[in-house]
């Protein structure tokens, strides 16, 4: 096993994996994410203090609006 910590010390190789493994974990994480998204959306678990779901997303997650108009818009297709 090599030490991930010390980027300089990795191959080309190992670093090429490396970079791989974490692109997948990345998009994996994604992937749920935006499963509980559409979950959370479908159950109507937002405030009621803020006018919709995308509003609250953005604020919640700390993310720009357009970014969470788009996370509820794919989270609502997966849900289906």
């Amino acid at each position: 096993m090599f030490d991930v910590h010390d980027l300089s010390r990795l191959s080309p190789d190992q670093l090429e994996e490396e970079l791989a493994a974490q692109a997948a974990h990345v998009n994996a994480g994604m992937a749920r994410l935006l499963e509980l998204v559409g979950e959370c959306e479908r159950r109507k678990r937002w405030h009621d203090d803020l006018h919709t779901f995308a509003q609250w997303l953005a604020w919640r997650l700390s993310v720009l609006p357009r970014e969470a108009r788009e996370h509820t818009r794919i989270g609502s297709r997966l849900a289906c």
